[in-house]
């Protein structure tokens, strides 16, 4: 898994998608409400969601002048998908990866033999001993390159 995808939960995409068409529709960056709205959650639990988004790097955040009057107020947080979400999977697309995965790791679970090992070296000098296990071709074979003949600790 990359950087982000450890850290993307799916409600966290479910986010960082809906941001993304709101503002690919507005043609610039939107304010949380609207994405509150398009997942229909509160506006405190859109906010905190697109802040986690900006902690990661994906989303950017401004501030805008308010709309509404012309004598002032409060300014209004405008987030933005920022140049990173590209590379950043879809929730069917991560779904497709994480079930490949799963499935490649059950027929690997299935063909999966454990070999014991007893030295004929018994000095624990803690030197590195290499391993090497031949097999007929066409078999994949995974192992250590080898292991430490550790001291005794006293």
């Amino acid at each position: 898994m990359g950087k982000f995808e450890s850290r993307l939960t799916a409600r966290r995409l479910e986010a960082l998608d809906a941001l993304q068409r709101l503002t690919t529709q507005a043609g610039e960056a939107v304010h949380y409400s609207l994405v509150a709205t398009r997942m229909r959650i509160s506006t405190w639990t859109a906010y905190g969601l697109l802040r986690e988004l900006e902690t990661l790097g994906l989303v950017t955040r401004r501030s805008a002048p308010p709309t509404h009057s012309a004598s002032g107020g409060r300014s209004r947080i405008m987030f933005l998908p920022s140049a990173a979400p590209a590379a950043v999977p879809s929730p069917d697309a991560l779904e497709t990866q994480l079930r490949a995965a799963f499935d490649q790791i059950q027929a690997e679970m299935r063909s999966q033999y454990n070999i014991g090992y007893t030295p004929t070296n018994n000095v624990l000098d803690g030197s590195f001993r290499k391993l090497e296990l031949k097999t007929k071709e066409g078999y994949k074979i995974q192992t250590r390159a080898g292991y430490y003949a550790q001291k005794p600790k006293n």
